[in-house]
């Protein structure tokens, strides 16, 4: 398994949504949204694990990707970007509001 190589697709993925979460701050700049610590935050927080991941494991050696990386590398970038995704939601704290509306909601 080349694990490396894992890992170094895994950075670029999540630099890249590290990026594009930033691009929600204009935006909430725009409509005057008080998310917007909580948005920088987990952007910037996103691109630099991302960024760390990608250039600590830039020099794999080369070696051919196997089917088998590939579903780890497709399964454990699914995951990352859940949890990197819902960081912006932790951070504001809205994750009451969200899992009670959607409760409530359930039940009527």
């Amino acid at each position: 398994m080349n694990l490396r190589a894992i890992l170094k697709i895994i950075g670029f993925l999540l630099l890249l949504i590290g990026l594009f979460m930033l691009t929600g701050t204009p935006f909430s700049l725009y409509y005057g949204g008080d998310d917007i610590p909580a948005l920088l935050k987990s952007g910037l927080d996103t691109f630099l694990v991302g960024l760390f991941l990608w250039v600590t494991n830039k020099n794999d050696r080369g070696e051919e990707i196997t089917k088998r990386n590939v579903y780890l590398i497709v399964s454990a970038g699914w995951i990352f970007a859940s949890l990197f995704g819902f960081l912006s939601l932790i951070l504001e704290k809205v994750t009451d509001k969200f899992f009670l509306t959607n409760f409530i909601g359930l039940i009527h």
